[in-house]
């Protein structure tokens, strides 16, 4: 729903690709996260992206608690924000790390 809302093309094919190097990098570097099979997150990034799985967790898990946090439509402008604010750049997938909190 998120790719939907928020890209009006995507390359499937291309996406397979970045997905399928960054699972084996981090499969390489030790660093999927702990009891997940490379296949389990690579499919949990592939539905996720161009957003690690991480953000969308953090996303729905610790700011869905909030009150006064509509879920759905926050997120959404969250996302779009933070897309807009990386269009001109080369980044091939967006992690935690690539949000500009002064937005």
């Amino acid at each position: 729903m998120i790719r939907q809302r928020l890209f009006s093309k995507i390359d499937y094919k291309k996406v397979e690709k970045i997905v399928r190097k960054f699972v084996e990098y981090a499969e390489f570097e030790n660093i999927l996260p702990t009891g997940m099979q490379p296949t389990e997150y690579g499919d949990r990034f592939l539905d996720s992206y161009p957003f690690l799985p991480e953000v969308i967790n953090v996303l729905y898990h610790r700011w869905g608690n909030f009150p006064n946090f509509q879920r759905t439509r926050g997120v959404l402008r969250l996302l779009s924000l933070v897309i807009h604010s990386l269009k001109n750049t080369s980044l091939t997938y967006i992690s935690l790390a690539d949000f500009d909190l002064s937005n």
